[in-house]
């Protein structure tokens, strides 16, 4: 299993303990600020800069990549990560994402009332800033040109606690009625045989 994007380490520790052989990659400054962590725990973590770096891994050498809320920070255009996490799969391995749901009921019932759906323009952008959000089209559209096929879409409201009250029951209200407009997407993508 590879968590990419595996800063703390604790998705990559709970795959080893249910039994799975866990790697993980993330930048190198967030590898190099948790190394003794993973060295203690015995799990491979490596740096890399998918902006610029192919994943230092051998083809084909994973069943699962778990790529959990990371895309939608990305700097670059998504393709390549696509198509390198295809070439890490094994035959009939599995690309588990979860990112924020550009379609949400939020950000619709933002742009009905006229507000923005970004960073407010006076905040600087700051490293862990949404650089872009996904529809669940555009997700099919880049596992399909990379080589995956999608296995299953789920939306799910994730409990952000910074969200008040209103907007939660909201969420649920409307994500009762139209699932496709809860707060996250969770796309489940094969490397096909």
């Amino acid at each position: 299993m590879l968590d990419i994007g595996s800063l703390f380490g604790y998705a990559c520790l709970g795959a080893k303990l249910i039994g799975y052989q866990a790697s993980g990659l993330d930048l190198p400054q967030y590898v190099e600020k948790f190394s003794s962590r993973f060295a203690s725990w015995g799990i491979d973590n490596r740096p890399c800069d998918l902006s610029c770096e192919a994943m230092p891994f051998s083809d084909a050498a994973f069943d699962i990549i778990i790529a959990a809320e990371i895309v939608e920070h990305f700097r670059f255009h998504p393709l390549s990560f696509f198509q390198e996490a295809a070439r890490v799969l094994k035959p009939g391995g599995r690309l588990i994402i979860t990112t924020p749901n550009l379609t949400r009921f939020n950000n619709v019932a933002k742009l009905i009332l006229g507000q923005s759906i970004n960073w407010d323009i006076k905040d600087e952008y700051w490293d862990g800033a949404h650089q872009r959000e996904f529809t669940t089209a555009e997700l099919k559209y880049l596992a399909g040109t990379a080589g995956l096929e999608t296995e299953a879409i789920r939306y799910e409201d994730f409990d952000y606690p910074d969200l008040g009250k209103i907007t939660k029951l909201a969420n649920k209200i409307i994500g009762t009625i139209l699932p496709s407009r809860r707060r996250n997407i969770v796309i489940i993508l094969r490397r096909s045989i």
